[in-house]
């Protein structure tokens, strides 16, 4: 069943994030109403990257159907270069105009002086989460949505939480930790998409 393994992805990778944000509340409350507050402020990130990913998909599924392998990993490649520039730039929004943008979802200073520190480390972040949001979305429409779901499950359960317990707890470094922890999280799964893309397995797979 084509729906089964991002339905189980999505499922579990929902379950990291609230294990994330458990991490977040074992710290202080006020280390969660940040994460919180910085996962709305991402929300306006992440869209346009959803967007393009809907967009590669289609590419990538078109042009596989009339045999134009170049075409297909081209097209999604641009799909995530336009991604990585529209986010890449709200990155730079993050940072300049971070306190504002949690200002808009938080009038606690102390939320704000928490979050504002982890939006900055997500905004360096930006250009990777496109690509893994794009590319990871092209693989699973040329078929390796088995391949992604546990690259998804590995990343997330066995290297990003146990990083931001470390981090935000073991370390005490609070936010900045565990936002550390998702950076790596975004980064590794960029690249191993990539990667992974750039191998053309998908050429031969038969939906």
């Amino acid at each position: 069943i084509v729906g089964f393994a991002p339905a189980i992805e999505g499922a579990l990778t929902n379950l990291s994030f609230a294990c994330f944000y458990k991490i977040a509340g074992l710290i202080s409350t006020t280390t969660l109403a940040a994460s919180t507050v910085v996962i709305s402020c991402m929300s306006l990130s992440f869209m346009p990257g959803v967007a393009f990913g809907i967009a590669a998909t289609t590419i990538l599924g078109q042009a596989m159907g009339q045999g134009k392998i170049r075409l297909a990993y081209q097209g999604t490649m641009r799909s995530a270069t336009f991604s990585a520039m529209v986010m890449g730039t709200m990155g730079i929004v993050f940072i300049v105009f971070g306190k504002s943008l949690l200002g808009l979802f938080t009038n606690v200073p102390a939320v704000i002086a928490e979050g504002y520190p982890a939006l900055c480390i997500v905004a360096f972040v930006q250009v990777g989460d496109a690509y893994h949001m794009v590319v990871g979305s092209a693989l699973r429409s040329a078929g390796m949505m088995y391949w992604v779901m546990f690259a998804y499950l590995i990343i997330s359960f066995l290297i990003m939480l146990p990083l931001a317990y470390f981090f935000g707890i073991v370390l005490k470094g609070g936010s900045s930790g565990i936002w550390t922890a998702f950076f790596i999280w975004i980064l590794l799964l960029a690249i191993t998409f990539v990667r992974k893309f750039r191998k053309k397995e998908w050429v031969n797979i038969r939906i």
